[in-house]
């Protein structure tokens, strides 16, 4: 559905770090506390899907926000980045988990 959405997008990765799936489990929208996060992404939003619905749901939902978004989290499930290219996707979807990874740490002081 991405793909088919989204014609400037070329690679599209999926992954489940947990600590973006951890600061994301309250369905708001994520805001990165990091330099890098915040130079990549000012806001990345969280989308919610009932479980039971996730299937028929989803596909379009990620697409919708990946057609705004370079990365969107999938509320209890894990993170959708797409880019011209993998190894940039790779990055959006590294660069979320690493920026989520600060934010816990940061809410352990």
């Amino acid at each position: 559905a991405t793909y088919q959405h989204n014609p400037n997008t070329r690679a599209v990765i999926h992954s489940h770090g947990p600590h973006a799936i951890a600061m994301t489990m309250n369905g708001e929208d994520f805001i990165p506390v990091d330099f890098e996060g915040q130079y990549y992404f000012s806001t990345i939003p969280v989308i919610s899907i009932d479980y039971a619905e996730y299937i028929e749901k989803s596909p379009m939902a990620v697409a919708q926000g990946l057609a705004r978004h370079k990365v969107v989290i999938v509320r209890g499930h894990g993170v959708y980045a797409c880019a011209e290219t993998i190894n940039l996707a790779y990055k959006w979807s590294c660069s979320v988990e690493l920026s989520a990874k600060t934010a816990w740490l940061a809410a352990q002081l």
